[in-house]
């Protein structure tokens, strides 16, 4: 079991976490299209895990915002069947 972190380049390369990213994200708001790509990361890895035969549970943390988005439901239901995952 994992927990998925996000962190993310600046223009020099150095890598942000989360804690400065995400208040930014929230503010221009980009904050759903980056939790929802990273929640298709993570199934994705998690679905590459499952072919080798290796189990892989991660927990992704997604922003208040992302989740009273009226289409994450849905969007989320079609990634998990897409992916195969339960």
């Amino acid at each position: 079991q994992y927990q998925v972190l996000l962190r993310m380049p600046d223009a020099s390369g150095k890598m942000r976490p989360a804690a400065d990213v995400i208040p930014v994200a929230e503010r221009t708001g980009v904050i759903v299209d980056i939790d929802r790509w990273v929640v298709g990361e993570s199934l994705e890895l998690i679905r590459q895990r499952d072919a080798e035969g290796r189990s892989l549970r991660l927990f992704v943390t997604q922003s208040t915002i992302t989740l009273s988005d009226p289409g994450h439901a849905g969007w989320l239901r079609g990634m998990l069947a897409r992916h195969k995952v339960q």
